[in-house]
């Protein structure tokens, strides 16, 4: 029966990094705008009133997510 222990060990490494990586890993708010990055490395900014060229309610992605690969390798060894 431990054949497959490995398997069940990487398939719970892999859930336990997937919910890490919706979690906040700063929140900045400055001149207008509100930026948020996520433990998965992206980054949004959200405008709240009109800066330089932006309107209030634009919504930027400065940095796209990585993908499951990199955050398994990224994540805390402990989860």
């Amino acid at each position: 029966m431990t054949q497959y222990t490995e398997e069940v060990a990487a398939v719970l490494r892999r859930q336990q990094v997937e919910k890490w990586a919706s979690g906040t890993q700063y929140i900045s708010a400055q001149y207008g705008y509100v930026e948020t990055a996520l433990n998965d490395g992206s980054v949004t900014r959200e405008y709240h009133r009109d800066y330089g060229d932006h309107k209030a309610g634009d919504k930027i992605l400065l940095s796209e997510a990585m993908s499951i690969d990199e955050m398994i390798n990224h994540a805390p060894r402990n989860l």
